[in-house]
């Protein structure tokens, strides 16, 4: 878990400082979760659902509702699109992970696991 006021600097890598603690991190393959739907990729990655394959740039969301609405906000382009009543799931494959966004869950290797959703039982990043 990450404390509010934390910094995201890109500049020179994924680099993220925490203002309570002001310590630094690379991250090499990482995103963000909200504990809901929405998820914050910091580099660029590719949403995959149905027929469809859509690249995002880095600092892009998505908002995936189960069985529902897809919204993905693509930030180098700015803008917003809606997919309406996905029925199929949504991944983002990155070289380390999958990520199934309609189920909240993550494979890494052999193993698949959901997401956390009570933050209070993540640890600080330190």
């Amino acid at each position: 878990k990450i404390n509010y006021f934390t910094v995201l600097d890109g500049s020179s890598g994924q680099t993220v400082s925490s203002n309570t603690n002001l310590n630094n991190y690379i991250l090499q393959s990482s995103f963000i979760f909200d504990g809901n739907n929405i998820y914050f990729f910091i580099k660029d990655t590719k949403v995959v659902f149905g027929d469809k394959s859509i690249d995002i740039s880095a600092y892009s969301f998505v908002d995936c509702q189960y069985k529902g609405a897809l919204e993905i906000f693509d930030y180098s382009k700015q803008t917003s699109t809606v997919y309406e009543d996905v029925k199929e799931d949504a991944y983002v494959v990155e070289k380390d992970y999958k990520i199934n966004l309609t189920h909240d869950s993550i494979e890494i290797g052999d193993t698949s696991v959901l997401l956390i959703k009570d933050i209070d039982k993540l640890g600080n990043l330190k």
